[in-house]
């Protein structure tokens, strides 16, 4: 549990830097998205 806790953050890190500025401030949050590298 703690482990989770710990790279929760980490994990939001790694998926938002392929996420479009759209698609990283989204309301609710995209977890299925087409990564780019723009």
């Amino acid at each position: 549990m703690v482990a989770l806790l710990l790279f929760f953050p980490l994990g939001w890190l790694l998926l938002t830097a392929f996420k479009t500025e759209l698609q990283a401030i989204a309301v609710p949050p995209q977890w299925l998205f087409v990564p780019t590298l723009e």
